[in-house]
Protein backbone atom coordinates (compact mmCIF):
# COMPACT_ATOMS: atom_id res chain seq x y z
CA UNK A 1 0.00 0.00 0.00
CA UNK A 2 2.80 2.50 1.09
CA UNK A 3 4.70 1.85 -2.40
CA UNK A 4 1.57 2.33 -4.37
CA UNK A 5 0.58 5.89 -2.67
CA UNK A 6 -1.90 5.13 0.04
CA UNK A 7 -2.26 7.66 2.91
CA UNK A 8 -0.73 6.99 6.41
CA UNK A 9 -4.43 6.22 7.81
CA UNK A 10 -5.00 3.46 5.36
CA UNK A 11 -1.91 1.74 5.61
CA UNK A 12 -1.48 1.86 9.64
CA UNK A 13 -5.40 0.52 9.86
CA UNK A 14 -3.90 -2.01 7.40
CA UNK A 15 -1.35 -3.41 9.34
CA UNK A 16 -3.46 -3.29 12.72
CA UNK A 17 -6.34 -5.47 10.43
CA UNK A 18 -4.02 -7.85 9.81
CA UNK A 19 -2.20 -8.22 13.05
CA UNK A 20 -5.89 -9.05 14.45
CA UNK A 21 -5.83 -11.73 11.96
CA UNK A 22 -2.41 -12.80 13.54
CA UNK A 23 -3.67 -12.23 17.19
CA UNK A 24 -0.65 -9.58 18.00
CA UNK A 25 -0.92 -6.47 19.76
CA UNK A 26 1.10 -3.81 17.57
CA UNK A 27 1.82 -0.16 17.57
CA UNK A 28 2.49 0.97 13.75
CA UNK A 29 3.72 4.53 12.88
CA UNK A 30 3.97 5.51 9.23
CA UNK A 31 5.65 8.19 7.66
CA UNK A 32 6.21 8.78 3.55
CA UNK A 33 9.95 7.44 4.08
CA UNK A 34 9.55 5.06 6.79
CA UNK A 35 7.36 2.50 8.73
CA UNK A 36 7.59 1.60 12.25
CA UNK A 37 6.39 -1.39 13.56
CA UNK A 38 6.37 -2.51 17.28
CA UNK A 39 5.04 -5.46 18.67
CA UNK A 40 4.20 -7.32 21.71
CA UNK A 41 2.63 -4.89 25.02
CA UNK A 42 4.36 -1.76 26.28
CA UNK A 43 7.28 -2.43 28.12
CA UNK A 44 7.94 -5.42 26.00
CA UNK A 45 7.95 -4.59 22.64
CA UNK A 46 9.49 -5.77 19.49
CA UNK A 47 10.27 -2.95 17.50
CA UNK A 48 11.22 -3.02 13.42
CA UNK A 49 11.66 0.29 11.40
CA UNK A 50 11.12 -0.07 7.79
CA UNK A 51 13.00 2.30 5.42
CA UNK A 52 10.97 2.77 2.38
CA UNK A 53 10.74 5.58 -0.30
CA UNK A 54 7.51 7.72 -1.29
CA UNK A 55 5.82 5.31 -3.82
CA UNK A 56 4.39 6.30 -7.09
CA UNK A 57 0.56 6.30 -7.36
CA UNK A 58 -0.75 3.20 -8.94
CA UNK A 59 -5.06 3.28 -8.46
CA UNK A 60 -5.01 0.17 -10.07
CA UNK A 61 -2.89 -1.75 -7.42
CA UNK A 62 -4.56 0.34 -4.59
CA UNK A 63 -7.79 -1.03 -5.71
CA UNK A 64 -6.84 -4.58 -5.92
CA UNK A 65 -4.70 -4.51 -2.68
CA UNK A 66 -7.86 -2.84 -0.50
CA UNK A 67 -10.30 -5.87 -1.91
CA UNK A 68 -7.53 -8.43 -0.96
CA UNK A 69 -7.13 -6.84 2.84
CA UNK A 70 -10.87 -7.12 3.07
CA UNK A 71 -11.06 -10.11 2.69
CA UNK A 72 -7.83 -11.26 4.39
CA UNK A 73 -9.17 -9.03 7.20
CA UNK A 74 -12.73 -10.57 7.23
CA UNK A 75 -11.19 -14.29 7.27
CA UNK A 76 -12.85 -14.78 3.82
CA UNK A 77 -9.25 -16.27 2.33
CA UNK A 78 -6.95 -18.21 3.99
CA UNK A 79 -3.13 -16.57 5.14
CA UNK A 80 -1.38 -19.18 2.48
CA UNK A 81 -4.04 -18.00 -0.28
CA UNK A 82 -3.83 -14.44 0.76
CA UNK A 83 -0.22 -14.20 0.75
CA UNK A 84 -0.17 -16.29 -2.62
CA UNK A 85 -2.31 -13.37 -3.86
CA UNK A 86 -0.54 -10.61 -2.72
CA UNK A 87 3.02 -12.03 -3.99
CA UNK A 88 1.17 -12.53 -7.49
CA UNK A 89 -0.42 -8.36 -7.43
CA UNK A 90 3.27 -7.26 -6.45
CA UNK A 91 5.32 -9.21 -9.04
CA UNK A 92 2.52 -9.23 -12.31
CA UNK A 93 4.18 -6.93 -15.08
CA UNK A 94 1.79 -4.98 -16.45
CA UNK A 95 3.75 -3.05 -19.39
CA UNK A 96 2.77 0.13 -20.94
CA UNK A 97 2.65 0.39 -24.13
CA UNK A 98 4.73 3.47 -25.21
CA UNK A 99 2.38 3.98 -28.24
CA UNK A 100 -0.75 4.29 -25.98
CA UNK A 101 1.37 6.55 -23.03
CA UNK A 102 3.17 8.82 -24.51
CA UNK A 103 0.24 10.06 -27.01
CA UNK A 104 -1.78 10.65 -23.40
CA UNK A 105 1.10 13.53 -22.58
CA UNK A 106 -0.27 15.62 -25.63
CA UNK A 107 -3.51 14.59 -24.87
CA UNK A 108 -3.49 15.73 -21.22
CA UNK A 109 -1.56 19.01 -22.16
CA UNK A 110 -3.84 19.84 -24.97
CA UNK A 111 -7.42 19.53 -22.95
CA UNK A 112 -5.58 21.58 -20.27
CA UNK A 113 -4.68 24.19 -22.87
CA UNK A 114 -8.24 24.16 -23.37
CA UNK A 115 -9.31 24.44 -20.00
CA UNK A 116 -7.17 27.77 -19.76
CA UNK A 117 -8.79 29.51 -22.32
CA UNK A 118 -6.23 28.48 -25.27
CA UNK A 119 -6.87 28.97 -28.60
CA UNK A 120 -5.86 26.11 -31.14
CA UNK A 121 -1.95 27.72 -32.07
CA UNK A 122 -1.78 27.00 -27.85
CA UNK A 123 -3.43 23.60 -28.28
CA UNK A 124 -1.62 22.41 -30.68
CA UNK A 125 1.66 24.04 -29.39
CA UNK A 126 1.08 22.56 -25.97
CA UNK A 127 0.02 18.64 -27.44
CA UNK A 128 3.83 19.00 -28.97
CA UNK A 129 5.58 20.47 -26.40
CA UNK A 130 3.64 17.80 -24.43
CA UNK A 131 5.01 14.93 -25.81
CA UNK A 132 8.30 16.07 -25.96
CA UNK A 133 8.36 16.51 -21.87
CA UNK A 134 5.85 13.09 -21.52
CA UNK A 135 9.41 11.59 -23.36
CA UNK A 136 11.99 13.28 -20.81
CA UNK A 137 9.67 11.85 -18.02
CA UNK A 138 9.84 8.27 -19.11
CA UNK A 139 13.42 8.39 -19.71
CA UNK A 140 14.44 9.77 -16.99
CA UNK A 141 11.88 8.02 -14.25
CA UNK A 142 13.54 4.89 -15.70
CA UNK A 143 16.71 5.93 -14.08
CA UNK A 144 16.82 6.26 -9.88
CA UNK A 145 19.94 8.55 -10.13
CA UNK A 146 17.92 10.90 -12.34
CA UNK A 147 14.73 10.99 -11.40
CA UNK A 148 15.22 13.45 -8.97
CA UNK A 149 15.77 15.79 -12.33
CA UNK A 150 12.52 15.19 -13.71
CA UNK A 151 10.40 18.35 -13.08
CA UNK A 152 13.14 20.84 -13.34
CA UNK A 153 14.67 19.44 -16.85
CA UNK A 154 10.91 18.66 -18.03
CA UNK A 155 9.97 22.99 -16.87
CA UNK A 156 12.71 24.35 -18.74
CA UNK A 157 12.69 21.97 -21.65
CA UNK A 158 8.95 23.50 -21.80
CA UNK A 159 9.23 27.04 -20.76
CA UNK A 160 12.22 27.18 -23.38
CA UNK A 161 9.90 25.45 -26.32
CA UNK A 162 6.77 27.81 -25.48
CA UNK A 163 9.39 30.98 -25.65
CA UNK A 164 10.64 29.90 -28.72
CA UNK A 165 7.42 29.35 -30.33
CA UNK A 166 6.60 32.49 -29.12
CA UNK A 167 8.95 34.41 -30.70
CA UNK A 168 7.96 32.48 -34.00
CA UNK A 169 4.67 33.26 -33.96
CA UNK A 170 2.84 36.39 -32.40
CA UNK A 171 0.30 36.39 -29.70
CA UNK A 172 0.90 32.80 -28.75
CA UNK A 173 0.23 33.18 -24.62
CA UNK A 174 3.51 31.34 -23.80
CA UNK A 175 2.24 31.22 -20.03
CA UNK A 176 -0.66 29.19 -20.91
CA UNK A 177 1.57 26.71 -23.42
CA UNK A 178 3.98 26.16 -20.41
CA UNK A 179 1.78 25.17 -17.76
CA UNK A 180 -0.64 23.35 -20.01
CA UNK A 181 2.11 21.10 -21.10
CA UNK A 182 3.63 20.38 -17.92
CA UNK A 183 -0.13 19.88 -16.42
CA UNK A 184 0.49 15.79 -16.00
CA UNK A 185 4.05 16.55 -13.27
CA UNK A 186 1.84 18.89 -11.13
CA UNK A 187 1.82 16.52 -8.28
CA UNK A 188 -2.26 16.61 -7.70
CA UNK A 189 -2.33 13.41 -5.86
CA UNK A 190 0.34 13.56 -3.92
CA UNK A 191 -1.11 16.93 -2.52
CA UNK A 192 -4.47 15.40 -1.66
CA UNK A 193 -2.85 12.55 -0.08
CA UNK A 194 -0.90 15.56 2.16
CA UNK A 195 -4.11 17.05 2.87
CA UNK A 196 -6.01 13.72 4.15
CA UNK A 197 -3.27 13.06 6.12
CA UNK A 198 -3.17 16.47 7.85
CA UNK A 199 -7.12 16.00 8.21
CA UNK A 200 -7.00 13.15 10.16
CA UNK A 201 -4.53 14.21 12.28
CA UNK A 202 -1.09 11.78 10.86
CA UNK A 203 0.65 15.06 10.98
CA UNK A 204 4.02 14.02 10.70
CA UNK A 205 3.00 12.30 7.60
CA UNK A 206 0.86 14.97 6.16
CA UNK A 207 3.52 17.78 6.85
CA UNK A 208 6.30 15.65 5.27
CA UNK A 209 4.15 14.97 2.36
CA UNK A 210 3.00 18.17 1.68
CA UNK A 211 6.46 19.27 1.66
CA UNK A 212 7.27 16.97 -0.95
CA UNK A 213 4.68 18.35 -3.15
CA UNK A 214 5.59 21.75 -2.97
CA UNK A 215 9.15 20.27 -4.01
CA UNK A 216 8.16 19.61 -6.88
CA UNK A 217 6.21 22.52 -7.57
CA UNK A 218 9.26 24.83 -6.90
CA UNK A 219 11.36 22.33 -9.32
CA UNK A 220 8.65 23.28 -11.93
CA UNK A 221 8.67 26.51 -11.50
CA UNK A 222 12.56 26.98 -10.88
CA UNK A 223 13.04 25.33 -14.87
CA UNK A 224 10.33 26.59 -15.88
CA UNK A 225 11.57 30.23 -15.08
CA UNK A 226 14.90 29.33 -16.52
CA UNK A 227 13.63 28.33 -19.50
CA UNK A 228 11.91 31.69 -19.85
CA UNK A 229 14.91 33.76 -18.75
CA UNK A 230 17.12 31.73 -21.85
CA UNK A 231 14.29 31.67 -24.30
CA UNK A 232 14.13 35.16 -24.18
CA UNK A 233 17.96 35.88 -24.12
Amino acid sequence: LHRHGAHAQRIESAITAVARRFGLIGQFFALPTSIHVAFGPLGGQTVFLVRTDPGSQDLGRLAALDQLLVRVAGAGISLHDARRELTRLLTERRALNPWLELPSFALAAASASVFLGGGAREVAAAACIGLVAGAITRVLGARRDASVLTEAIAGFVAAFAAAGLGATYDGLAVGKVTLASIVYLLPGFMLTTAVTEIATRHLASGTARFAGACAVFLALAFGAALGWRIGAA
